[in-house]
């Protein structure tokens, strides 16, 4: 297993260069855990901190994923594991499996977790919980297996863009006041109605990086609903888009056609309200609370 890093351009092999990796591990994890942050916020992910004693060196490093980094804290006698896109129960399977070696069986070891949800922390406050519960987790009398911290497991409150479009004002009445009753936690919708085609595309409210959901009629004045996915699906970051089609027509060729070009959920007219509610909050679970 060879995980590369690198500080200003050297390339640290974690298993042949321990030693730099050591010297340079504190600046490093810094890094590496500003960019975890940062992927947390574009792509509602999580990654895990696992702290442990230094003396846990000595085998940790053959056991890791290859996507896992080993950093140390010297100062502090630690060794630092970040696992990313996996949470704490996870990381839980991975340290009884570990403990369980021979390696390890002999010594009484024990470690500190941080699953990271929040994107809003820095990687100081991470290394500062994580340094106090490890010392925490060393002076008791019976050694756990791992003590947890939980801080920082809420995500940040979400904006999350909603646009309806269709020509009904009605319609989009009955949506709007249906999203506006939703309770999603850590959520805020921002919602706004269209009646064409053509004026949402000719508008920069979809110009943003915020996840959008679109809940719009297949025929549109101007500009109909395949032309707006089209349109959509062209663009970069096009997973940011959750796209919602209304018709009232049957046709399987034009259900197939739609979700073959991108449509994510299809609901024939008249649509029942509490389904709607559903599929909504099933998209917002799973994109902020898996």
């Amino acid at each position: 297993m060879l995980t590369e890093i690198s500080l200003e351009g050297e390339g640290l092999p974690m298993e042949n260069n321990i030693e730099k990796v050591k010297q340079y591990g504190t600046q490093l994890f810094m890094k590496f855990v500003g960019w975890q942050l940062a992927n947390n916020a574009r792509n509602h992910d999580k990654f895990t901190l696992v702290f442990f004693d230094e003396t846990a060196s000595l085998g940790i490093e053959k056991e890791i994923r290859d996507t896992d980094i080993l950093f140390s804290n010297p100062e502090e006698h630690q060794m630092i594991l970040l696992m990313p896109n996996i949470g704490e129960s996870e990381a839980e399977v991975f340290l009884n499996r570990l403990f369980s070696k021979d390696m390890f069986e002999s010594r009484e070891m024990t470690a500190a977790v941080i699953e990271v949800r929040n994107s809003k922390t820095s990687p100081i406050d991470l290394l500062t919980v994580g340094d106090r519960l490890l010392k925490q987790a060393l002076n008791m009398t019976s050694r756990p297996t791992y003590l947890a911290d939980h801080s920082f497991t809420k995500m940040a409150l979400q904006h999350v863009r909603i646009s309806i479009i269709d020509e009904d004002a009605v319609v989009t009445t009955v949506i709007r006041n249906l999203v506006e009753r939703l309770a999603v936690s850590e959520i805020e919708f921002e919602i706004k109605e269209f009646h064409d085609g053509q004026s949402f595309l000719e508008s920069d409210w979809y110009l943003t990086q915020h996840t959008h959901l679109v809940i719009m009629n297949d025929v549109l004045p101007k500009k109909n609903g395949l032309d707006v996915l089209h349109a959509l699906r062209a663009l970069p970051n096009t997973k940011r888009f959750h796209i919602f089609m209304m018709t009232k027509r049957h046709s399987e060729r034009e259900m197939i056609y739609a979700y073959e070009n991108g449509v994510d959920e299809y609901m024939t007219k008249p649509f029942n309200p509490r389904l709607l509610e559903a599929q909504i909050k099933k998209v917002m679970n799973r994109l902020y609370h898996e």
